[in-house]
């Protein structure tokens, strides 16, 4: 990840001052929408047609009971049509009434940025009509065209699917998907076993940055990082899981994690999804043993057919600080 061109203060900043945003690419630029209208991201997906629907919207997916509407955003902004990548990704947002989808090329960061860098834009940016652009931020050699979520969704549902309400079905005890307490969680895989965060603790999703080794540190601490004038120190949780190391791949990450005046940087195989997760499902982590060191185990739930266990962020941040 290339440096940026803000201030000093990471973690210091009034929240209003700032503003985090998930990054995601479309049509080979970058993009961001701000990160607390998006609910969740799939990258396992199925998109069923429907009918009497504009020509943006691909169709709909099921998600956990509820239809939930698709806007191909290279429709949308009317960018240059391509077949699905790789990589594609929903990215679930709220809107008025029911979650929207969108359809990107790939979800790559989850950025906190300073509101001073960013600018309203003047004209049309990368094919886009202004109308839809909230602003563009400038981060040195690189700029992000933040989208304005509301001007992309039409202002009802029934404009997307042709239907005044979207179906719900029924779910167990007579709840409703909008209606249970659910929880927002960064899933990341180490060693091939699934963990995550809540994203509450979560600063930022960075590509990997050069590291300056420590001298007399724990095996878990790699060194420190350099994020925006902000010394931070990073770590490798397979170690402290007792997992094996392999060599990063290409796919590696560094979630930057905070705990109240704590920051640390881990670094992960590769990023999952961003779930969002009953939150009567989570339970305490079992009593038999793991291959993982489970003393930084906090939680443990179901996600689709595997496990996730979330990890204690706020004891691996209490022991690297006391390190």
């Amino acid at each position: 990840m290339r440096p940026m061109k803000q201030t000093r203060e990471m973690d210091t900043k009034p929240a209003r001052e700032v503003l985090k945003v998930m990054v995601f690419q479309l049509a080979g630029h970058e993009h961001a929408v701000d990160a607390r209208r998006v609910q969740e991201i799939l990258v396992n997906f199925r998109i069923s047609s429907v009918v009497e629907a504009p020509d943006f919207v691909d169709g709909v997916i099921k998600l956990r009971g509820r239809i939930v509407p698709v806007i191909n955003l290279r429709k949308r902004l009317q960018l240059p049509e391509a077949q699905a990548a790789e990589n594609s990704c929903v990215i679930v947002i709220h809107s008025e009434r029911n979650p929207v989808g969108l359809l990107v090329d790939s979800a790559s960061e989850l950025l906190t940025i300073p509101v001073g860098s960013i600018d309203s834009p003047t004209e049309v940016v990368g094919g886009i009509r202004t109308h839809f652009i909230q602003g563009i931020a400038y981060l040195e050699d690189r700029f992000l065209v933040i989208l304005d979520i509301d001007e992309i969704l039409p202002p009802r549902e029934k404009d997307l699917t042709g239907e005044t309400d979207l179906v719900t079905e029924n779910l167990p005890s007579g709840n409703k998907a909008g209606s249970l307490d659910h929880r927002k969680i960064i899933a990341f895989e180490l060693d091939g076993e699934l963990y995550g965060v809540d994203i509450e603790q979560v600063v930022e999703i960075m590509g990997m940055v050069p590291v300056m080794p420590l001298p007399n540190v724990p095996k878990y601490i790699l060194g420190l990082i350099n994020i925006r004038g902000t010394i931070v120190p990073m770590m490798d949780p397979r170690v402290l899981l007792k997992l094996d190391r392999k060599p990063w791949s290409l796919e590696a990450r560094i979630i930057v994690l905070r705990e109240k005046n704590l920051v640390v940087g881990v670094v992960v195989d590769r990023m999952w999804e961003l779930l969002r997760l009953p939150a009567d499902a989570f339970q305490p982590p079992p009593a038999e043993r793991s291959r993982a060191n489970a003393e930084y185990f906090k939680e443990v739930t179901p996600a689709g057919d595997r496990m996730l266990v979330v990890l204690d962020i706020r004891k691996i941040l209490m022991d690297t600080a006391n390190r």
